[in-house]
């Protein structure tokens, strides 16, 4: 600074030549601050991948606990089944009405209240898994149904197969023995028909065509529309034969 107060060419200069390693040193700063935070996102990034892996792994190992405790129970549905009445005898009831409706005896010391034989040539395996024409849904004008009972995961995967085979995307679907949903998809490659297990979502959403969107759009407003004016939301035929549908289940197209 000179006597008057005022800086010299000197002191400008100089002040000039520190200006740019200040900024180079601040500029260093941030740069380290900013390696430092990307380090943290990706940590955290990691962290979350890992927990979502996680809680797929949990639902799935739910589901499959879920199968376990139902794939070996039947349920009754249609608008045929009697009115509930006090001191009414379930297991005879249960038992005359699978015998009206298909044909099969059952044992109330042998195969009530849990099926304990599910093997082949049971009477569980004669109820639950029917096969052959005319043995999915016997003595139609009987309109009850048994079937087996479904977990939620699956009655979302049933009702979306029922869409899929309404709209010829699938060839049909069933339930298996190991309580998951199973559809018949014909393999033009293999020029056969070929029965896949569905597991998750990903293996039914190559038949989810835009046709059986539409579908289930439709569906999901009717029943919508249904439920505003039933004042008893009964439970719906669920045949295996003639389109099962799911009373709760919705398309969910995030999964």
């Amino acid at each position: 600074m000179s006597e008057t107060g005022l800086r010299t060419v000197a002191s400008v200069c100089q002040g000039a030549e520190q200006t740019p390693r200040g900024n180079e040193e601040n500029f260093g700063d941030i740069d380290k601050k900013f390696v430092d935070v990307q380090k943290r996102v990706n940590e955290g990034e990691a962290c979350l991948e890992n927990l979502e892996k996680n809680q797929q792994e949990m639902e799935r190992k739910l589901i499959d606990l879920q199968h376990q405790s139902t794939k070996n129970c039947l349920t009754f549905t249609g608008p045929e089944i009697p009115a509930r009445q006090e001191g009414e005898d379930t297991q005879k009831l249960f038992c005359d009405l699978i015998q009206m409706k298909y044909n099969v005896k059952i044992n109330p010391a042998v195969d009530l209240a849990t099926f304990l034989k599910t093997g082949p040539s049971s009477a569980f395996q004669k109820i639950a898994h029917r096969h052959g024409k005319g043995l999915r849904n016997p003595s139609p004008e009987i309109k009850i149904y048994a079937n087996v009972q479904l977990n939620k995961h699956d009655q979302k995967i049933r009702f979306l197969a029922s869409q899929a085979k309404s709209a010829g995307t699938i060839l049909f679907y069933e339930t298996l023995p190991s309580g998951k949903i199973g559809i018949l998809i014909s393999d033009k490659q293999a020029n056969m028909n070929k029965r896949i297990p569905v597991n998750e979502y990903k293996d039914i959403n190559p038949y989810i065509t835009k046709e059986v969107q539409d579908s289930i759009a439709a569906m999901n407003k009717h029943r919508k529309q249904v439920k505003k004016t039933r004042k008893n939301n009964a439970a719906e035929p669920m045949d295996q034969d003639i389109g099962e549908d799911d009373e709760e289940a919705l398309l969910n197209d995030g999964e």
